[in-house]
């Protein structure tokens, strides 16, 4: 049965006919709809095929779908806006309009002007504010260009992925920031959001990601990809966006983004500029192909840049010369910017027979001849910061980035920045107060191309690798507390990921030691930054090929795939943890390495044991623990897995015993935040074996020991013990103090989910004995959508049967019933786990008490 079934059928039963009270049946149901939508044939068979998922509602018959929420509003199954938004996500359909939503109930509100979270959507100075900084001062030739493109992006009816294709320089960029800046400011959608996708194998990971970032910052940037999905899809279908993806190079790329964007786009529209027109299908998306210049545009847009850059003679020459000129040229925009530098030291006859006798070339090597002129009349100190470039990423660098990387300081680094923006290129962005620097694609091609003719600057690559191993370590005792956005590693995680790119992609033959050295500091010192902040799955396929890249060094090799493994791991993508760490582990065993054997097998035991398949996490927990020389943190760490495993066993006593051990072994290896987790580990195996007060004690001294490390996670495992154990104790009030002290927010924002779901069904439960069931139902359906998202169906058939309590208390039978029946369904499925059958056991019990009150179900 589907979400949307489930529901239907949920909120059907709770519908009374008002002249007899009786329940409304899937025949009447049938025959309203029929009368109200003005369709014909829907039959009891028919709500009975969309209540076990067979079918469902079409799209396109939007009026049915309102049509039905009347009705169940009007009988009584559907009480509030929330049921009906909740009705309609279920089946994908999107969210009411306020004109819907009154059509319904006339005193509903749609809060259009809200986020999710409550707060309200950015307005058009802050969202202007997140744009790139333009990188025109004036338009030519585009008026009638950027009002056909907001034409098609507003049209109803027609593709809702636009995409802007045409060579480098012809300005795609700028007519889809003008466009953007126009229809933000015209009010026609609620968000503008710009990217730039760094190219990457998971690009429609990365896309997601980054909009989930921008659509919903207060939230974590590491949570599961699947629910980041769930969250931009729901965001971009029911409000409209214009989501903009700018200098998507390859076709490869455009092609993986294609068939994906076509499914979220209603009714927000996405806005691609590209350079190439992908081959095959391109789906629904309208191509729209860059115009170049006309020739009076070309020659007014000639005279500016010549003015820009004091070219006197050009300001003088004859109108005919320079339209030779911007004919040869064909009215590439970026050709016309970079000549008048050229026409500074070469005279205008000669440039012009130079570019006519080249016309026969393709433009991107007529880009390429413009360049090497232009290189030719640069100053040494000017090479010297433009051979660098390669090294930043579209987002651009800092000046002390530039300064390291260059060598050059003082006036000398200044002069040369201010000489390649006027000749068009770097490209200025940034703040007033920390300016940033740019390249253009075309400019990179180009500087790519003097390394391989010249020879790769080793020693600049190096230096780059060693500003930001340097720039990183300085910054875990500034900033290791800090939870909000502006994290610094954040604004320069693109360049890091350049600077890895670059130097991982050169030949096997020029890597140095120090390299690879500088490499896996990098790597480790990013990694900590993931586990504090998430968002690991950017530097997946880096770490995927810096493993490669040590075929020799099979220790280091060993070290980064469990590293790599790890972050899987928190994604949540268990089978490629497993992978990963499985061929750590027969390295380590082709290299007899007894502590690396080790810490592959704990590697995998935490694996399995997040999988819920403790079994196997049991097995890789012995086999670590067989290792002749297992000492220190990997005995601490194969101690406490094995008691983690021992306790879900209920094994208690043996699970004790290895706690207290892994508790012993962190306090010598002065571990503060491993041994705190180890202690609330004991505390809750003491608590299962009815020894509250030493349980109450291990907590304690675990919250003594906090107070110095203040990890905001451990105070949350530490709080979730502790409040539980106060409720098993009946203490109530105790329990709802400690739950409370959970952040929830910094839970979700980090992605730590399972927490996420504990916290809020614990919640719940202190809510539904205290008898506010409204809060019950708040926190307790909130905690089975986690669970339902994470795949924890045992942690779900709990929190579903509790809320079966919920609706039974509320005399809301047929809801208790349907909740009831779900719990038995899953439980069903793991008749050897003590806790499931449990669950199903107490269940079972509350329904056929249920069943006995059927009598008195209202008629």
């Amino acid at each position: 049965m589907s979400e949307f079934g489930n529901l239907l059928r949920l909120y059907r039963l709770q519908c009374r006919l008002p002249q007899t009270g009786g329940k409304l049946t899937q025949d009447y149901l049938a025959e309203e709809l029929s009368l109200r939508s003005g369709i014909g044939g829907f039959s009891g068979r028919t709500v009975s095929n969309w209540e076990r998922g067979e079918h469902k509602i079409r799209q396109t018959h939007r009026h049915v779908v309102i049509s039905l929420l009347q009705i169940l509003h009007e009988f009584g199954g559907v009480r509030t806006l929330g049921e009906a938004e909740a009705l309609l996500a279920a089946g994908e359909y999107r969210r009411l309009t306020a004109v819907e939503a009154k059509q319904v109930n006339p005193n509903w509100q749609q809060p259009f002007n809200t986020l999710p979270d409550g707060s309200p959507w950015p307005t058009v100075e802050e969202q202007l504010a997140l744009l790139p900084p333009p990188t025109y001062s004036r338009l030519f030739g585009l008026e009638t260009t950027v009002a056909e493109l907001e034409r098609r992006l507003l049209a109803k009816r027609g593709s809702s992925v636009v995409m802007i294709v045409g060579l480098g320089g012809l300005g795609k960029s700028t007519l889809a920031h003008v466009v953007a800046q126009r229809l933000l400011a015209e009010g026609s959608f609620v968000r503008v959001v710009w990217l730039t996708l760094a190219e990457t194998e998971a690009i429609w990971e990365t896309a997601v990601s980054q909009l989930h970032q921008q659509l919903l910052p207060q939230q974590s940037a590491d949570l599961p990809f699947q629910h980041q999905f769930v969250q931009v899809r729901r965001l971009l279908t029911q409000h409209p966006h214009l989501i903009v993806l700018d200098n998507l190079e390859s076709e490869a790329v455009v092609q993986t983004l294609l068939p994906h964007l076509q499914g979220i786009s209603q009714p927000s529209r996405f806005l691609l500029t590209a350079r190439q027109v992908p081959g095959g299908d391109a789906g629904n998306a309208f191509l729209f192909h860059m115009p170049t210049l006309s020739p009076e545009a070309s020659l007014d847009l000639l005279r500016y840049q010549a003015e820009a850059v004091g070219n006197g003679r050009f300001l003088e020459a004859p109108e005919t010369d320079l339209a030779n000129l911007t004919q040869v040229v064909d009215g590439h925009p970026l050709a016309l910017r970079l000549l008048p530098r050229l026409g500074q030291v070469i005279p205008l006859p000669q440039l012009v027979a130079s570019w006519q006798q080249s016309q026969i070339r393709p433009i991107e090597g007529l880009y390429q001849a413009i360049y090497a002129g232009i290189w030719g009349d640069l100053t040494a100190v000017e090479h010297q910061l433009l051979i660098t470039l390669p090294l930043i990423s579209t987002a651009g660098s800092t000046v002390a980035h530039l300064q390291a990387i260059s060598g050059l300081a003082g006036d000398a680094l200044w002069t040369a920045v201010l000489a390649l923006e006027t000749a068009c290129l770097l490209s200025p962005g940034g703040s007033v107060y920390v300016p940033r620097y740019g390249v253009h694609g075309l400019t990179r091609q180009f500087l790519l191309r003097q390394w391989h003719q010249t020879g790769v600057p080793l020693q600049t690559v190096v230096a780059n690798l060693v500003y930001w191993q340097q720039y990183l370590q300085e910054l875990p005792a500034a900033h290791s507390s800090r939870r909000n956005r502006e994290h610094p590693i954040e604004a320069e995680q693109a360049n890091i990921c350049q600077a890895m790119t670059v130097s991982l992609g050169l030949p096997d033959d020029v890597l140095t030691t120090e390299m690879k050295a500088l490499w896996v500091a990098i790597a480790e010192q990013m990694f900590l930054h993931f586990e504090q902040r998430g968002n690991g799955r950017l530097w997946i396929p880096i770490l995927a090929l810096l493993a490669e890249k040590f075929p020799a060094d099979k220790q280091t090799q060993c070290q980064l795939l469990s590293r790599l493994g790890i972050l899987y791991r928190m994604q949540q993508d268990f089978d490629k943890a497993i992978s990963q760490h499985q061929i750590s582990l027969e390295i380590a065993q082709q290299l007899e390495d007894e502590q690396l054997i080790a810490q592959a097998h704990l590697d995998l035991g935490n694996d399995y044991y997040r999988h819920q398949q403790v079994e196997k996490a049991l097995a890789h927990g012995q086999a670590a623990r067989q290792q002749p020389s297992l000492g220190g943190r990997h005995l601490a760490a194969c101690f406490n897995l094995l008691g983690m495993v021992a306790r879900v066993q209920h094994k208690l006593d043996l699970a004790e015993s290895y706690f207290v051990r892994a508790v012993d072994m962190w306090e010598e290896l002065k571990q503060v935040s491993e041994q705190t987790r180890s202690l609330n580990n004991l505390g809750r195996v003491l608590q299962q074996q009815g020894r509250y007060d030493e349980a109450i004690a291990c907590f304690a001294q675990a919250k003594t020991m906090l107070a110095k490390s203040g990890s905001a996670l451990d105070r949350v495992l530490l709080c979730l013990s502790e409040g539980t154990l106060y409720f098993s104790l009946n203490r109530t009030a105790e329990a709802q103090a400690v739950f409370q002290q959970i952040d929830l927010q910094f839970l979700e924002r980090a992605g730590h989910l399972l927490y996420y779901g504990l916290a809020l069904n614990n919640l719940g439960n202190i809510a539904f004995v205290q008898g506010d069931y409204a809060q019950a139902e708040n926190y307790l359906q909130r905690s089975a959508a986690i669970w339902q998202e994470i795949g924890y169906e045992i942690e779900l058939a709990n929190t579903l049967s509790k809320l079966g309590d919920v609706f039974a208390m509320q005399s809301m039978f047929a809801a208790a019933e349907l909740h009831y029946e779900r719990v038995l369904n899953i439980t069903a499925k793991y008749p050897m786990n003590k806790q499931a059958t449990t669950i199903q056991d107490e269940t079972a019990a509350d329904l056929e008490k249920l069943r006995r009150q059927k009598k008195s179900w209202p008629r």
